[in-house]
């Protein structure tokens, strides 16, 4: 995250963005060389489109990484994709918060969930982990596709 004073234009400009564009998750990462098999969950702010001029003022604002995505489906076009993860990700949404409205709940739900990573020790604990699970399930359910039951 770079460090230094984001005005309240661009605090609205970005929240406009996550709000229409962007996506937060929680995912989960497995990795194979860990020793207690336990999950690791991580939080993930992206926003994805055909320009990339949209990308890269985000990673001026926010840091974060601009990737090109090409898509071999039929008829679909290539994109830039800008991503931020963890700590930066906590600190644009505690930033963000006030301006967002679409996925406020979303962004609540996230710092919940990073304030539950920062507090935790290197060792997770089973309660530790079915929090984080939880949390995990509750972020997909927000961002869930088509009609909601």
């Amino acid at each position: 995250m770079i460090e230094k004073h984001i005005s309240k234009a661009d605090l609205g400009w970005t929240a406009g963005i996550i709000d229409g564009e962007g996506c937060i998750s929680i995912v989960i990462r497995n990795r194979r060389k860990k020793t207690n098999n336990l999950p690791e969950h991580q939080l993930h702010i992206y926003c994805q489109s055909k320009t990339k001029s949209m990308q890269d003022k985000l990673r001026c604002l926010w840091g974060g990484s601009v990737l090109f995505c090409t898509d071999k489906r039929q008829n679909r076009a290539d994109t830039w994709k800008w991503c931020i993860v963890s700590k930066d990700a906590a600190l644009l949404l505690s930033c963000i918060l006030p301006y967002l409205v679409v996925k406020k709940d979303h962004a609540k739900l996230a710092l919940l969930f990073r304030k539950s990573v920062d507090s935790g020790s290197h060792f997770l604990s089973v309660k530790d982990c079915e929090l984080r699970e939880k949390l995990y399930g509750d972020m997909r359910k927000l961002n869930r596709r088509g009609k909601i039951a």
